[in-house]
């Protein structure tokens, strides 16, 4: 058993074992790692935030993969897709017209819709724009 003389006060120790500064660095890094590997609040709690910093990271990044599949890039390709069907019409209907060819009235009529909008008639026709949520 230890008897009163033989104990030290916490100043006394203290002040003993600091005198070496090796000693007293490699005390506190031992202290340091010890708490780092423990189970004490504040390591869990280090733990836990670097757990959520990197969920919270490839969640975003899983977010703007989806979102590049979803959100499509849009274009109006209406005009090219007019041209190339009315291209395709007349290479059906006249094969390779040449210059001076007529050219028949159906015909003449898809080219103004594309080009002017307008046709001959009681035809309407509706755009629908997904962007301003009207017709």
């Amino acid at each position: 058993s230890v008897s009163l003389s033989d104990q030290v006060s916490y100043s006394a120790f203290n002040a003993e074992v600091l005198k070496d500064a090796a000693l007293a660095n490699w005390l506190r890094k031992a202290c340091a790692r010890q708490l780092q590997h423990g189970q004490n609040m504040q390591a869990v709690r280090q733990r836990s935030s670097e757990h959520v910093g990197v969920k919270v990271a490839l969640s975003v990044l899983l977010i703007i993969f989806i979102l590049s599949f979803l959100e499509s890039i849009t274009m109006d390709t209406s005009l090219t897709w007019g041209f190339e069907a009315t291209s395709g019409l007349v290479k059906e209907e006249l094969g390779t017209p040449t210059s001076g060819t007529p050219i028949p009235e159906h015909i003449l009529e898809q080219l103004r819709l594309w080009t002017q909008g307008e046709v001959k008639g009681a035809v309407e026709l509706l755009y629908l724009s997904l962007q301003q949520r009207g017709v």
